[in-house]
């Protein structure tokens, strides 16, 4: 290789390489010196050509300082790294310990160099460590604003004092004023616009509000609210607007028959509440493996759907006089065996809300009776098997 080709590869290679760790140099230089240390801050202290006098690890305690050999506590807290530096420098040779000595002071850790981006405007909020110089669009730009970010709102908050910052004329008219340098314990708060909120309250699996966009129909707020539960009585919804009248909605009538003008459309601030269902029950007692209240579905129940739900009949369970007491006290008899029997479900009847259901045990001579079945049964079959084997 002959001296012009070397003369390229150091033009070419050599030198923009070297320029780039000068400048990567410089960088990592500003950001450790551009902001104050802070408490719980850990510094690396290196006297060149003297390691015993040296700290690998030198932690800012509560009172700001750290601890040094010869020279005792040196106040950091406030400090740049290279304030410190100078400080360090002078202390020794103050005291004589070393007549020119050459200090150099790495930030290793830093648990003071950060700020807080607070509020719903923002998708990760949290603590960011500010590095070097840092402005506000910066840190709120890492913390993820989302679409419904109010950044004309946006407030910084400093020991006792708080500033209100306009993020959209910086973006929309290079307004550089609104830019501010963050300095470590700042509280950034980026508020979110309530008002393109609804909120859905009472019988939904997940209540609280949900973003109102273009248009959100009441089904559809309904389903980003985890859907209703159980207990909902959704024939009953209200709708309520600020300085407007509640409006009631029967919802069944969208989810059975689809009129569509029971799926409202929400708008910003409105406030839905999905009641308890108290009415549309029934309640089963007697020979069942589950008596209790069970829900009745929009589409309704029969008996032997009731009783399925109920988790079955026992075995003394009287199929032929069954009683269900309506809410307003009148009784009838079912005989639900004719409807086993001969698969009729004619003979099931239909359970109305607030019907009690009652199913009776067998009586004593029947439950004797079918039990003496049972045994003899059993005693054939233990027969028949000794023949077997005999």
């Amino acid at each position: 290789m002959n001296f012009q080709d070397r003369t390229q590869i150091y033009i070419k290679i050599v030198l923009p390489s070297c320029f780039a760790i000068f400048c990567l140099v410089c960088f990592c230089s500003f950001s450790d010196d551009a902001i104050p240390l802070g408490e719980g801050d850990v510094l690396s202290i290196n006297i060149l050509g003297y390691p015993q006098y040296s700290q690998a690890e030198a932690a800012i305690g509560p009172d700001g300082k750290i601890s040094m050999p010869l020279i005792g506590d040196v106040e950091a807290a406030g400090m740049t790294t290279s304030q410190l530096r100078h400080l360090i420098t002078e202390k020794f040779r103050a005291g004589e310990f070393l007549r020119d000595p050459r200090v150099f002071v790495t930030l290793i850790r830093s648990r003071s160099r950060f700020v807080s981006v607070i509020g719903p405007g923002v998708d990760e909020p949290g603590v960011y460590v500010l590095e070097g110089e840092t402005r506000i669009m910066e840190i709120v730009a890492r913390a993820k604003p989302n679409d419904r970010a109010m950044l004309g709102k946006v407030s910084v908050t400093r020991g006792d004092e708080q500033q209100e910052l306009d993020l959209d004329k910086l973006l929309s008219q290079a307004d550089l004023k609104q830019n501010i340098v963050l300095r470590p314990g700042d509280v950034i708060n980026v508020p979110q616009d309530r008002e393109s909120f609804a909120y859905i309250m009472g019988e939904v699996n997940k209540p609280g509000a949900i973003i109102v966009k273009s248009s959100v129909t009441l089904a559809e707020a309904i389903a980003l609210a985890g859907g209703q539960t159980q207990n909902a009585l959704v024939s009953e919804i209200t709708v309520s607007h600020s300085g407007e009248e509640l409006r009631e909605v029967d919802f069944t009538l969208f989810l059975l028959e689809g009129d569509l003008s029971q799926n409202v459309v929400l708008k910003p601030g409105d406030i839905v509440n999905i009641p308890l269902d108290t009415k549309n029950f029934v309640n089963i007692l007697g020979e069942v493996r589950s008596p209790g209240k069970i829900k009745l579905p929009l589409r309704g129940m029969n008996l032997l759907q009731a009783l399925a739900q109920a988790g079955g009949a026992t075995d003394d369970a009287r199929f032929s006089r069954i009683r269900i007491i309506s809410l307003d006290k009148a009784a009838r008899m079912i005989d639900l065996d004719q409807a086993i029997e001969t698969g009729d479900t004619s003979y099931v009847p239909m359970l109305s809300a607030g019907d009690t259901v009652f199913i009776p045990e067998k009586p004593m001579v029947w439950r004797k009776f079918t039990q003496l079945v049972a045994e003899i049964i059993l005693l054939n079959t233990a027969i028949s098997l000794i023949r077997q084997i005999d």
